[in-house]
C-alpha cells in the first residue's frame, strides 16, 4: 500500500497529531500514522523505514520540545532518501504546531525547507498550503485568510467562551495583529484593552481573538464579565468546573484555627461554637469560628 504523507512526530505530541491526520484524511489522503500502521509482534523500526519509502511525502512536526529522539532518525532517513532518490521527488515538509515557538530552532538541513505554520489551528488556507506540499497541487485562491475556516487542535482546551454568531471574520487583520503584539511582546504579564463605540464589534473582535489564541494557552482560556459581575468568583468557578478544583473546607479550617488559638490560651475545650461570615472582597466571603475557651479538669 502507498501513502500520500508520513506523519514524523514527537510522541508528546500525540493529541494533536491524531487530530491534523484526521484532517487531511478528510482531503482524501491516505495517511501514514504510527498507531495505525505498526502491527503488533513486527519490529517498528523496520516498518518505520517501510513507511517512509511507501510514502509520497513526510511531515515533520515541530512543538517546542523538539524533535524525538526517533523523530530525529526518521526526519534524517526521509532526506537522505529525498536526496539520493530524487526521481521520486520525496517533499519533507516541516509543520509547526501548537507551542513550536515564533522562530523555532529547525535542523540545519530541515530549516532550508519551507515550513506550514499551524500554531493557530487548522484553517482552510493553511491546509491547502499543506496539501499543495504533499500532492503538489497548488490549490486556486479562495477567500480570504482572516476568514474563519478553521479548527483548532485543542478541542478538549478548557475554555468557557460563549459562543457567538460570526460566521466569517473580515477587515481586521491589522487590528488582531496589533492586539496580539501588545499581548506577547516582554515576558510579564500584558494587559489590553480595546476601546470603541456601542455596536462596533468589540466583543466580537475579543472573542475572534481569544478563539485563534486557544492553541497558544493549552491549559485553559477563561472568560470573564468584569460588567455586572464578581471576578474572582467567575475565574474560582471556571476552576471548579473545567479542573475539578475543590478549595479547602473552609468550615473545617476555621475550626482549626478556633482550637489552635483556645491552645494558645491554655484553654483544652471551646464552647457555644458559633460561625459567621466576613466579607473579604465583592462577591466573596470567608468563614469564622468562635467560641469560648475553657479549661476542664
Amino acid at each position: 500500500m502507498e501513502f500520500d504523507v508520513f506523519l514524523s512526530h514527537n510522541s508528546k505530541d500525540k493529541p494533536a497529531v491524531c487530530r491534523l491526520a484526521s484532517r487531511l484524511k478528510k482531503e482524501g489522503l491516505v495517511v501514514w500514522l504510527d498507531e495505525e500502521q505498526l502491527q503488533p509482534g513486527l519490529a517498528w523500526m523496520n516498518l518505520l523505514a517501510d513507511g517512509i519509502k511507501r510514502s509520497r511525502s513526510v511531515l515533520t512536526l515541530i512543538v517546542k520540545d523538539g524533535l524525538g529522539p526517533w523523530e530525529d532518525e526518521e526526519m534524517q532517513t526521509a532526506l537522505q532518501r529525498a536526496v539520493s532518490d530524487k526521481s521520486k521527488k520525496l517533499s519533507v515538509i516541516p509543520v509547526l504546531l501548537p507551542k513550536a515557538g515564533a522562530q523555532p530552532g529547525l535542523p540545519m538541513f530541515l530549516g532550508n525547507r519551507t515550513w506550514v505554520d499551524l500554531k493557530r489551528g487548522l484553517t482552510k488556507d493553511r491546509i491547502a498550503k499543506l496539501v499543495w506540499g504533499i500532492t503538489g497541487q497548488k490549490p486556486s485562491q479562495q477567500g480570504s485568510s482572516e476568514e474563519v475556516h478553521g479548527e483548532d487542535f485543542t478541542d478538549n482546551t478548557p475554555n468557557n467562551l460563549p459562543l457567538r454568531g460570526a460566521i466569517a471574520f473580515v477587515g481586521r487583520g491589522q487590528i488582531l495583529e496589533n492586539i496580539d503584539k501588545h499581548l506577547q511582546e516582554g515576558a510579564a504579564t500584558a494587559i489590553t484593552s480595546i476601546a470603541g463605540m456601542g455596536g462596533v464589534g468589540k466583543t466580537e473582535l475579543a472573542l475572534h481573538y481569544a478563539r485563534s489564541q486557544i492553541n497558544a494557552y493549552p491549559d485553559g482560556v477563561c472568560w470573564v464579565k468584569v460588567r455586572g459581575g464578581a471576578p474572582g468568583i467567575q475565574v474560582l468557578q471556571f476552576a471548579l468546573t473545567y479542573f475539578g478544583l475543590r478549595p479547602p473546607e473552609t468550615r473545617e479550617q476555621a475550626l482549626d484555627r478556633m482550637c489552635a488559638e483556645a491552645k494558645r490560651l491554655g484553654a483544652n475545650a471551646v464552647t457555644d461554637v458559633r460561625f459567621t461570615t466576613s466579607m473579604i472582597s465583592n462577591g466573596a466571603a470567608e468563614i469564622l469560628a468562635y467560641g469560648t475557651a475553657v479549661t476542664v479538669d
